[in-house]
């Protein structure tokens, strides 16, 4: 997963480009498990480029939209992203922008609680 720079101000290029950040499968015990990641960039305002491993990452990140989905074992696809992301800083900035509001909006807490209520009344068959 790649987390891109969104904001000219947060780019340490002098050309203001978007930066794209690696983060790497393996972890130290700093860093944030692999399920928070994405959605943490995502929260930061940071567009992502991904890969689709089954894990519900196409429909955290929209591709086009909050960042980039790549296919995965395609170094060529990611190459393309990261070209993307590089060329175009200010739709890089619409991306973060938009996975920061779709964050807000879709991964609240409450949201998430709610969620996890509604299935266990289904599975019990408690239609409170």
């Amino acid at each position: 997963t790649f987390a891109s720079m969104a904001t000219r101000k947060r780019s340490p290029c002098a050309n203001g480009a978007a930066v794209p950040r690696a983060m790497p499968d393996s972890t130290t015990d700093a860093d944030p498990p692999a399920s928070r990641r994405t959605p943490n960039s995502m929260a930061s305002g940071l567009p992502c480029i991904t890969t689709e491993v089954g894990t519900g990452t196409s429909w955290v990140v929209q591709d086009g939209v909050t960042g980039y989905i790549v296919p995965l074992n395609r170094p060529d696809a990611l190459a393309d992203a990261i070209r993307k992301s590089f060329s175009d800083a200010d739709r890089l900035h619409q991306m973060g922008l938009a996975g920061r509001q779709r964050m807000e909006q879709e991964f609240t807490a409450r949201k998430m609680i709610h969620g996890v209520e509604e299935v266990y009344k289904e599975c019990l068959g408690d239609g409170r």
